[in-house]
């Protein structure tokens, strides 16, 4: 995942010697995407793009977008939009950049094949090993093998703050005598593999579990620096308390049932409140069971 993240800094760096408004327009969900890719690569020059005309740009738009694009014209004219504004490069340098362009891409799709393969053998991997947290909405197999490994043992922490500790989620105190410093950086022991896969984890689960999601929200209005990340950190906390109680009991999660869409829409003006006890079922039973 590092190197197919040095790749895609990379491509952007030279994209932006071709086609320097392209990002600053951003007339795509993702960069990388096929269509994104085939304008890209399909001119050689952004003049190429401006004397193509509206229709047929829209045309290889649906082509390569497989017709999910709402309106294939308005997506075609940010593009020539954006070939206009952007300046120009001398003759000479275009097809050296559309070459180091295309290699790049070819690296990208090859380690995007690469990480698809691993993710399948880990899913397969993950099946003989049956364990509560797959039953987490949001916790795919690459999530739980990754907390499962670094974990190994949970009986191995006497409460949730032991677990929390050994994976760096901890604010370090910063007093002297009657003085406490409002901010606090988050320790910097740990064990960082773990600490990785509870924060993706985390940022995962608020999209699938109400619950998550409006303690994310919560926490979110309360920070006012770096309102993301302390928000994304502060749910990975409240997950370790989830994770800690499925592994020690050995009980699958149940969802309450609740319409996530309003739930997670709710007003952003909720207070931080006590950890709500989750309702666990043993594996191979159908009553549930509390479990805080």
């Amino acid at each position: 995942m590092h190197q197919i993240t040095r790749e895609k800094n990379y491509f952007l760096s030279f994209l932006f010697l071709k086609f320097s408004e392209y990002q600053n327009l951003d007339p795509f969900s993702n960069t990388f995407g096929a269509a994104s890719q085939a304008v890209l690569t399909d001119y050689l020059t952004v003049d190429e793009i401006v004397a193509t005309p509206l229709e047929e740009l829209a045309q290889l738009l649906a082509k390569e977008g497989r017709n999910r694009f709402p309106s294939p014209e308005a997506v075609a004219a940010v593009i020539k939009r954006a070939a206009r504004d952007s300046y120009r490069l001398h003759p000479a340098l275009n097809e050296p950049l559309n070459l180091i362009l295309g290699a790049t891409l070819e690296n990208i799709r090859t380690l995007s094949q690469q990480i698809k393969k691993v993710d399948r053998a880990i899913e397969r991997e993950v099946r003989k090993f049956p364990n509560p947290l797959s039953s987490v909405p949001g916790l795919g197999p690459v999530f739980v093998a990754g907390i499962m490994a670094e974990i190994q043992d949970i009986h191995r922490f006497p409460d949730q703050a032991s677990l929390a500790k050994f994976a760096g989620l901890f604010w370090r105190t910063s007093e002297s005598g009657s003085f406490q410093a409002e901010e606090t950086s988050l320790g910097k022991s740990g064990d960082a593999y773990l600490r990785y896969y509870l924060i993706e984890a985390a940022n995962s689960v608020r999209m699938h579990n109400a619950e998550y999601g409006r303690y994310y929200l919560s926490k979110y209005n309360e920070s006012a620096k770096h309102k993301h990340k302390r928000a994304l950190v502060l749910t990975a906390r409240k997950l370790v308390r989830l994770v800690d109680a499925m592994l020690q009991h050995n009980q699958l999660y149940v969802l309450p049932p609740m319409n996530l869409t309003e739930e997670v829409n709710e007003s952003a003006n909720i207070k931080a409140r006590p950890a709500k006890q989750h309702n666990y079922r043993q594996p191979g039973s159908r009553s549930p069971v509390l479990c805080a």
